[in-house]
């Protein structure tokens, strides 16, 4: 299960205010001493952070990232000429930032920013004026053929030699901004294993320093937005909090063990640190690896992440941006279907249960919110998702057919499918015939009949066959597919919940 999928179970099986007496943000830190741990945040936008609490970032998946693109890997942090050792600090993960607190009397918070693809670096010197240095490591240089540095005002500028200006297949940011005022920049090549960073910056003793990594598009934006941060970081750190108190405002919930209150806000701002504006307003899966939008994902985590809490434009909107990727393509196989994967670059639609997932929760929608406006806008895509597969995928059983891996079970290796399902899967049985239901209804709202009638028709005939071809023996036993040729395979998975909605109590409790 991806990281937003389970935050949504969470919220789904916890929402509901029980106490008053919701937790500040101040109160939710989490204390990381020894040990290091992995932490992440996001900018709501295209740009997250991943890294370690107590050491230096360990995997190539770990460091400051947009668009699907790594950009800063790390750096190394030095406090009158010895670099700080991460491991000896005691570090509180606060929901909008990090601090590390070290022996020495430094400290070092690292704050994204909401929107804008930035990262700042605030180093305090408590036990007086120190020299402050700092060595960045980027992930896209091994030496300085690879990049072109521009240094000018107070700000280096970095790009790719072969990316600079985005593209559809290279769709991310072109120009890293790096400044701090009061540094100097001395461009000695530093490596560190894989690592490598084409300069390091210097300052004068001081008691407060800041250094700030930006990305744009185009120089000039990049640098306006690292040069800015000093001078607007009250803003930029106040509206990141605002944002934060005011979700956990909104659906307040307290319980009576401190501790479940504690993770539950945990749970809510984690999972709405996963809603992002790539390119269009989604979920993503889960960080690192999945930092793009998966429909079932999306789909499973949409009620957690935003019916339960009453975030109804965020759903609204969602559901609005997938639809507008569904293929329309009367030619392909997949024309009706709504996108299995969103990223930068591509959209893909190699999965059977991604489509019924979006109808479903499309309904639930509008029976949460009372936006019966809504019908009328997203009524287009229901039918066509209802069109597309009975020109493609329906049988004479009036079942979905699909291809081995095209359920949620759709790891590939070299051989195939691990788990082949093709071409008639329980689950995805189940979800059609909901989808089926759930497609009548829209219909019956608009007032096309016709259609209404045809699809009532059709669930009776795909639950008439279901329970036939897919309960077997006296025990009613689940039948976890159906092949091409017909015959039954037995196997015994959990899929088989999925069947638990459309029988009747008898034969369920059976």
């Amino acid at each position: 299960m991806t990281r937003s999928a389970a935050w949504a179970l969470v919220l789904l099986f916890l929402g509901g205010s029980l106490l008053r007496g919701q937790p500040s943000l101040d109160s939710l830190g989490i204390v990381v001493q020894g040990a290091s741990r992995e932490y992440s945040f996001t900018n709501k936008g295209s740009a997250f952070l991943y890294g370690e609490t107590n050491a230096p970032n360990r995997t190539s998946w770990q460091g400051f990232n947009a668009g699907g693109h790594e950009f800063l890997d790390d750096y190394i942090l030095v406090v009158d000429g010895r670099p700080v050792d991460r491991a000896s600090a005691v570090t509180t993960v606060y929901p909008d930032y990090l601090v590390r607190a070290y022996p020495e009397g430094i400290i070092e918070e690292v704050h994204p920013a909401d929107t804008v693809a930035l990262l700042a670096i605030h180093v305090i010197c408590q036990s007086g004026p120190a020299r402050v240095e700092i060595i960045p490591f980027f992930t896209d240089f091994r030496s300085r053929d690879d990049c072109v540095l521009h240094d000018s005002g107070g700000v280096m500028l970095l790009a790719r030699k072969n990316h600079q200006r985005r593209t559809p297949r290279e769709n991310y940011p072109v120009w890293l901004a790096v400044h701090g005022s009061g540094f100097t920049f001395d461009r000695t090549e530093t490596r560190q294993g894989n690592q490598y960073s084409p300069f390091w910056m210097a300052s004068h003793a001081s008691r407060r320093r800041i250094i700030t990594f930006a990305l744009a598009d185009k120089q000039a934006d990049a640098r306006a937005l690292a040069n800015g941060y000093e001078r607007k970081q009250k803003g930029y750190l106040a509206a990141r909090r605002r944002r934060m108190e005011r979700l956990l405002a909104e659906s307040e919930v307290v319980l009576s063990d401190p501790r479940l209150t504690k993770a539950l806000a945990w749970a809510k701002l984690s999972l709405d640190a996963l809603i992002m504006d790539q390119g269009m307003h989604g979920i993503f899966a889960g960080l690192p690896w999945f930092n793009n939008y998966w429909g079932r994902d999306t789909f499973i985590s949409l009620p957690g992440a935003a019916l339960v809490t009453g975030r109804f434009d965020e759903a609204r909107s969602i559901l609005l941006s997938f639809g507008a990727f569904q293929n329309e393509d009367t030619r392909s196989p997949n024309y009706g279907r709504i996108p299995n994967l969103i990223t930068p670059t591509e959209k893909i639609y190699n999965t059977a249960d991604g489509t019924p997932r979006f109808v479903l929760m499309a309904r639930e929608y509008v029976e949460r919110s009372g936006d019966t406006a809504f019908i009328r806008a997203i009524y287009p895509i229901i039918r066509r998702a209802m069109v597309g597969t009975l020109l493609q995928h329906k049988d004479s059983l009036s079942f979905l057919t699909h291809a081995d891996a095209e359920s949620w079970m759709d790891a590939v290796g070299p051989n195939g499918p691990w788990s082949p399902r093709g071409n008639r899967a329980n689950d995805i049985e189940a979800l059609w015939l909901q989808q089926i239901e759930a497609s009548a209804w829209f219909a019956r709202q608009m007032g096309e009949d016709m259609d209404a009638d045809i699809w009532e028709r059709m669930r009776v005939d795909c639950r008439r066959n279901l329970i036939h071809m897919f309960l077997t023996g006296a025990e009613n036993r689940v039948v976890d597919r159906l092949r091409d040729d017909g015959t039954q395979d037995t196997t015994m998975r959990p899929n088989q919940i999925f069947l638990a909605p459309v029988l009747d109590d008898h034969t369920r409790a059976n």
